[in-house]
């Protein structure tokens, strides 16, 4: 089963990329969200960042900081950003592949460490739940697709943060867009 969503990804990645004149540069949020990501980095270059779910993202926080923890779960996709992270001139990665769930790495972590989490990968309600305690005060968690019913069984565990909706509401620089694609992040209170 993890293979048939492994290879499905792979294929929307390709029709993706065909009908676009221009290679994936940054990541797979709204354009709002990058946008503050641009700004919050510019303020932050030495953010502490951890990011569930690998890929443009990666590639994108690697050009900003030398403070950057990935995990990926798919050998393979692993592997191909791996490669291009090793041809390219990026800072270091602390680039970790782990089985599903790999939210389970949240208990090796340090409470109060990360300045930003960006969810993007699989088990996002578990990595939302289990990495809370990893951001420091005033940090962002960051959530693509938030517009997903499913994930919503965990907003409640960040009412009291601030919270900033943004919603995709044409194609991107890349062409990229379905109708009713959020980003969206809460900053946790300073206490």
């Amino acid at each position: 089963m993890q293979h048939f969503f492994g290879t499905l990804f792979f294929t929307l990645l390709s029709f993706s990329a065909a009908f676009s004149s221009l290679p994936r540069t940054e990541p797979w949020l709204t354009e709002k969200a990058i946008a503050y990501l641009e700004k919050y980095l510019t303020q932050n270059p030495d953010a502490v960042i951890l990011e569930f779910g690998s890929g443009a993202s990666t590639l994108w926080f690697a050009e900003r900081t030398p403070n950057l923890y990935s995990i990926e779960h798919n050998e393979e996709y692993y592997h191909i950003v791996n490669g291009t992270l090793k041809e390219q001139k990026y800072h270091d990665v602390h680039y970790t592949l782990h089985p599903l769930p790999y939210y389970c790495l949240c208990e090796t972590l340090p409470d109060e460490f990360f300045d930003l989490i960006l969810v993007d990968g699989r088990n996002r309600k578990g990595c939302i739940a289990h990495s809370l305690s990893k951001l420091k005060p005033g940090g962002i968690l960051m959530l693509d697709n938030a517009e997903r019913k499913q994930y919503h069984a965990v907003f409640p565990l960040m009412q009291s943060w601030k919270y900033i909706s943004t919603e995709q509401t044409g194609p991107d620089k890349f062409g990229f867009w379905y109708s009713g694609w959020k980003t969206d992040w809460w900053q946790k209170p300073f206490n």
